[in-house]
């Protein structure tokens, strides 16, 4: 696309996801320093802005307009601010002269002669105390921390010298990264950028070995460019949602050729080239559903002919119950998106469409611009890479909510089963054996209360969106932050509810509350409520209070404060009171609600 037509694209609010994969095209073709200075000023205006502090062993300034450009590709804004890099171990000692304002990321990139000097110990001292000054800024501050350590280029190491590729310098710098990975296992927040597999080893492309012994300048524009844009990547899963569903084309997408004319037999998906190609394909969406995205088809065949691939074909490596939910027909794909969006429960903003033919991605691209869609093309050996590459699942860590979301959809149909066969509500949940478990928040659970209330839109009682520092700030002061752990019959949903409590006065306040819409359905919410009518007794608060923030999607949240007792002043009035005089809000009798014995359930 020339640069008129992406300009027109980026100015259009609605079609930012097709903009920033067209803009991401433009500078994998020329990723020149030049490029990206002249994108810089074609960029929308940012909504919001993070601050990312950027610490290294070397110069790194020249970045910030690559890193600007790349941030938006990835999906957000940023504000980065470096620090000269003599004063990189300064900074890591002192985090305070991060502040003003305080970053809420701190990337540190550094360099083999800056950590690891020429000790007589072929450096390890040199790494040690690198290591201990990370974890001594980790026990001061909790901002994020990335970091990425490389080699001087080139990776000066001289068999001539007696230093094989097993001892001396290439020994140290192998010691160093294993310490650091050891450090990101050890400590929250710490993640590792991979620098020498994003620049490729020795690169002359992405080295300046001049400008490196003139003033550190160890990067090339073009490895600039490869830099930043691995930390827009990593560092932007830190404010950007993660994509949760995955749809997928059939014919020339799964396998090879069209199973309504090449018959099951004659498909490719084997040993045969290019049915290797497509069992990596196969791989990678196997990969991400146990990462916890759920996966979905949308193709024009029949159903039959369809299950009959999975069912006769030995080496297919999906299985038909690992898709979450389908549409195999010869309608318009855009429809087809729409109704699985609803059969999910999900936002259509959640949506990676991924289809070999460039008509059905432009269709969707047209009627649905919400949906992130990847065209494949006709080179299977690199549907894999081109699907990773739109960046839309990518994820710092896979928690244990994500990893059994899959299997939870599973079990969500059968509940569905179920419920269609009670003869009434009260009989359908006695039968499903639910048990709500109450905790006060943990470090272990931090991660996924920071997801609950960013990423919650249904059930959601004031829309705020803190970060996950915001979160840890809160937790020991006068607010109560829970998790809520939902069981049933059928499996374990995971941890589905956030709650934060605040007490003012004679007023216990619900500050914050979202349930998950997998949860929504069985009166989680109504147990929550009683859980937090229970403290508010026991702390001899007269009323409940709930400020309810009204968004695009969150309308059942007054509809079930209002059925639970709550009332507000006025019609118009949006903050919800429940005097307590009466007893309190009642939980649902068939839900068993476990919480520790000092904290109680309620009657």
């Amino acid at each position: 696309m020339s640069a008129s037509p992406l300009e027109t694209l980026l100015c259009d609010t609605g079609r930012q996801t097709e903009a920033r994969a067209r803009l991401r095209s433009v500078l994998d073709e020329a990723p020149t320093t030049m490029n990206y200075m002249q994108w810089l000023g074609r960029l929308p205006p940012a909504d919001t802005v993070r601050q990312v502090a950027v610490l290294s062993s070397f110069t790194v300034e020249t970045m910030a307009p690559f890193l600007d450009v790349e941030a938006f590709t990835a999906g957000w804004w940023v504000a980065p601010r470096f620090m000269q890099y003599g004063e990189w171990r300064t900074a890591l000692a002192a985090p305070e002269r991060l502040s003003e304002p305080t970053p809420e990321a701190c990337v540190v990139l550094l360099h083999g002669d800056a950590v690891l000097g020429s000790e007589d110990d072929g450096g390890t001292a040199g790494i040690g105390w690198v290591v201990d000054l990370l974890r001594g800024f980790r026990q001061q501050s909790t901002i994020p921390l990335f970091i990425g350590l490389l080699a001087e280029p080139p990776a000066r190491h001289a068999l001539s010298l007696g230093e094989g590729p097993a001892e001396g310098r290439p020994r140290a710098l192998a010691m160093a990264q294993d310490s650091l990975v050891a450090l990101a296992l050890e400590l929250d927040d710490v993640h590792l950028l991979d620098l020498p597999a994003w620049l490729g080893g020795e690169n002359s492309e992405v080295f300046d070995e001049r400008g490196y012994l003139n003033n550190l300048s160890l990067l090339t524009g073009r490895g600039m460019a490869v830099v930043a844009r691995g930390i827009a990547r990593h560092v932007g899963c830190l404010f950007r949602p993660r994509r949760k569903v995955l749809v997928v084309d059939l014919d020339d997408t799964l396998w090879g050729g069209i199973v309504g004319e090449d018959g099951v037999d004659g498909i490719a998906l084997g040993e045969v080239w290019p049915g290797p190609a497509y069992l990596a394909f196969h791989r990678t969406l196997r990969d991400l559903r146990r990462s916890g995205i759920l996966l979905a088809i949308c193709s024009k065949n029949e159903e039959a002919d369809a299950r009959a691939v999975f069912e006769r074909r030995p080496e297919i490596i999906l299985a038909w119950d690992d898709f979450s939910a389908y549409r195999i027909n010869w309608r318009n794909k855009a429809e087809n998106l729409i109704e699985l969006a609803e059969e999910l429960g999900l936002g259509l903003d959640s949506f990676v469409f991924v289809d070999d033919s460039p008509k059905e991605c432009d269709l969707v691209r047209q009627a649905l611009p919400m949906v992130e869609v990847v065209e494949l093309g006709k080179r299977p050996e690199a549907f894999s890479d081109q699907l990773l590459a739109c960046q839309a699942f990518d994820v710092l860590r896979v928690t244990r909510e994500d990893a059994i979301r899959a299997e939870s959809y599973r079990h969500e149909q059968k509940r569905s089963e179920i419920a269609a066969l009670a003869g009434n509500l009260d009989t359908f949940y006695r039968s499903m054996k639910l048990r709500l478990s109450i905790r006060p928040a943990e470090a272990r659970t931090l991660e996924r209360i920071h997801k609950l209330l960013n990423k919650t839109n249904q059930f959601n009682l004031t829309l705020d969106r803190p970060t996950l520092d915001e979160i840890r700030r809160r937790v020991g002061t006068d607010s109560h932050i829970y998790s809520a752990e939902l069981r049933d019959r059928f499996g374990d949903y995971g941890i589905i509810a956030a709650l934060e409590l605040n007490a003012k006065a004679n007023q216990l306040c619900i500050a914050n509350m979202a349930v998950s819409c997998r949860a929504l359905g069985c009166l989680v919410e109504d147990s929550l409520l009683a859980f937090s009518s229970a403290q508010a007794h026991a702390q001899g608060a007269t009323a409940l209070v709930a400020d309810f923030v009204p968004g695009p999607r969150n309308s059942q949240v007054p509809e079930a404060l209002r059925r639970l007792g709550f009332s507000t002043a006025t019609e118009e009035d949006q903050r919800f009171v429940c005097e307590l005089a009466d007893g309190g809000i009642a939980k649902p009798p068939h839900i068993a609600i476990e919480t520790p014995r000092d904290i109680g359930c309620g009657r």
